[in-house]
C-alpha cells in the first residue's frame, strides 16, 4: 500500500479501501485472537473505517467526484463538513484513553472553518 500511496497509483477511494480491508483481514484471519497483531488489524479495521468512512463525506462535500477523479465545478453542499456519525465517535471513543480523546477533539476544532 505504502508504494501505492508513494506512486499515486490509486484511482479511487474504493480502490484504497479495498487494500486496506484485505490487509486487516488477513491480519485477523492468519493470527490468532489472543495476539497482539490480530489485536492490532481489529483497532485499525475500527478507526480506519471511521476514517475512510469521514474521508468520503469530506469528498462528497466538497464536490470530489469519486468516479472520475477530479472536483466537481462547485461545491454541491458546505454544511457539515466535519460532521462525524454517533458509530465515529462510539467507535473513537473505545479506541482512545479520555486524554487521547480530548487531544483529538482538540485537534478537530482547531482545524475547523470559523
Amino acid at each position: 500500500m505504502r508504494r501505492k500511496l508513494e506512486s499515486h497509483l490509486y484511482r479511487t477511494l474504493d480502490e484504497f479501501e479495498e487494500d486496506f480491508n484485505l490487509i486487516v483481514t488477513n491480519c485477523m484471519r492468519y493470527n490468532a485472537k489472543d495476539t497482539i497483531f490480530h489485536r492490532a488489524a481489529v483497532r485499525l479495521r475500527d478507526l480506519g473505517g471511521a476514517i475512510l468512512r469521514h474521508a468520503r463525506r469530506q469528498a462528497e462535500n466538497i464536490g470530489f467526484d469519486t468516479d472520475v477523479g477530479i472536483h466537481l465545478p462547485e461545491s454541491p453542499k458546505t454544511e457539515d463538513f466535519y460532521r462525524f456519525s454517533w458509530e465515529d465517535g462510539e467507535c473513537l471513543l473505545t479506541l482512545f484513553t479520555p486524554r487521547q480523546i480530548i487531544t483529538v477533539f482538540f485537534v478537530l476544532s482547531m482545524s475547523q472553518p470559523v
